[in-house]
């Protein structure tokens, strides 16, 4: 039996205890039985009241619940923008460094110009694959930004 069922009976046996009592103090002097019906009528007061604590109490705990489960997702949140600032911040680091070292590579060319032709190639294949590591870089950068502003615009939704 659920809690507001036994919320109902027992406002219903109060009503009818208290009913009787008025009834019988009308009718009868004995005070044996009058004192009887009064602490029947007590006893179902006392337990409407505690189940209707019982009753505030639950509603307490949903209330606890919802509010921890959104400082929850506010932590989630946070936890995610830092985790995307570090993660621009590596970003540029990493597109930093790929361009520090194209430049480095634009150098070498000139210093091995008398080396043999397998060397050469080995350096123009690495210029290529600097250079297609700064594109990855600058497009990877372009998708972070592009997901972090869908998940700023869903989380104002």
């Amino acid at each position: 039996m659920n809690s507001l069922t036994c919320l109902n009976n027992c406002a219903t046996r109060s009503k009818k205890t208290e009913t009787r009592l008025k009834h019988e103090q009308q009718q009868t002097d004995n005070d044996d039985a009058l004192l009887i019906l009064e602490i029947a009528h007590q006893y179902y007061v006392s337990q409407l009241y505690t189940l209707e604590a019982k009753q505030l109490s639950a509603g307490n705990r949903r209330t606890l619940a919802k509010q921890h489960i959104q400082l929850s997702n506010v932590e989630i949140e946070a936890r995610q923008a830092y985790r995307n600032n570090l993660q621009r911040k590596l970003s540029r680091v990493m597109r930093v460094n790929t361009v520090q070292s194209t430049k480095g590579n634009e150098t070498l060319p000139q210093e091995l110009d008398d080396q043999p032709n397998p060397l050469k190639r080995l350096l123009k294949e690495n210029n290529r694959y600097t250079s297609e590591l700064t594109n990855l870089t600058g497009k990877t950068e372009q998708i972070q930004q592009q997901q972090q502003a869908a998940t700023e615009k869903k989380q104002k939704l």
